[in-house]
C-alpha cells in the first residue's frame, strides 16, 4: 500500500481543480492552470530577502507633492539615522499620499507607532518622505497621540493630542498594525477622539 499510495498526487491536484473553479475559464484550461501554477513557483522562489515579487506584488504609487535633495531637509539626521545609505544629494520625494501593496497612505491618515505597556500608540501622519522606488523606504513623520483608555461601549481606544507633539520618523515595513486608521467621535462623547482598528491590536511581548 505504501507504494500505490496516491495522497500527495491528490494535494497536489487540488491546487489545479482550485484554480480551475475559481477562474471559470474554460476555453483553454491546460494553458491557464499550467501559467498559475508558473506564476505561483515563481512567487515562492524569489528572494525572500526583499520580501517583493516583481511578477505579482503591485509597484508603489506616489501621489502629487514636492521634492529636495537631502542636505535640504529639516530631518535630515532622523533620516540618516534610520537609513545610514543617505547621502546629502540624494533626492527625497515628499508625496501627498503613497500607495503600498494595494494599501493608501495619506497626510493625516492614523497608524499605530508603538506600544506602551499593553496599551498601543498611535499617531497621525504629518508628512510622507520617500528616498527611492523601493518599498522599503518610505518612512512616516508622525505625531505621537497619547492612549488614555479602551472603551469597551464602542471598542475603540480613546486619544488624545499632547500638548507638546512628540514628532517620531516610522518605517513603512516597521508597522506591525499595517492598516491606515482615522479619528473617530461618537455622539455623545465630549469632542473625546476615538481610534476603531479593524482588527485587534495586541503587544506579542
Amino acid at each position: 500500500m505504501v507504494r500505490s499510495w496516491c495522497m500527495r498526487y491528490e494535494s497536489k491536484h487540488t491546487y489545479f481543480k482550485q484554480v480551475a473553479i475559481a477562474l471559470g475559464n474554460f476555453i483553454n484550461v491546460p494553458f491557464t492552470v499550467a501559467e498559475r501554477h508558473q506564476k505561483l513557483q515563481s512567487y515562492h522562489h524569489f528572494n525572500e530577502m526583499d520580501k517583493q515579487s516583481s511578477i505579482i506584488a503591485k509597484p508603489l504609487e506616489c501621489g502629487p507633492g514636492t521634492q529636495c535633495i537631502a542636505s535640504m531637509e529639516p530631518i535630515k539626521e532622523k533620516l540618516q539615522q534610520i537609513d545610514v545609505n543617505l547621502d546629502d544629494d540624494q533626492p527625497i520625494y515628499k508625496p501627498n499620499w503613497v500607495n503600498i501593496m494595494g494599501t493608501k497612505y495619506k497626510i493625516g491618515s492614523v497608524i499605530h507607532a508603538t506600544f506602551d505597556d499593553l496599551l498601543p500608540v498611535f499617531g497621525v501622519v504629518k508628512a510622507i518622505y520617500v528616498l527611492s522606488s523601493s518599498v522599503k523606504q518610505v518612512y512616516f513623520n508622525t505625531e505621537i497621540l497619547h492612549t488614555e483608555e479602551f472603551c469597551e461601549d464602542y471598542r475603540t481606544y480613546i486619544v488624545r493630542k499632547m500638548v507638546h507633539p512628540e514628532l517620531r520618523l516610522i518605517p513603512q515595513r516597521s508597522l506591525k498594525y499595517f492598516l491606515p486608521l482615522h479619528f473617530l467621535k461618537p455622539y455623545g462623547t465630549n469632542e473625546q477622539l476615538h481610534v476603531l482598528p479593524k482588527h485587534d491590536i495586541y503587544n506579542p511581548n
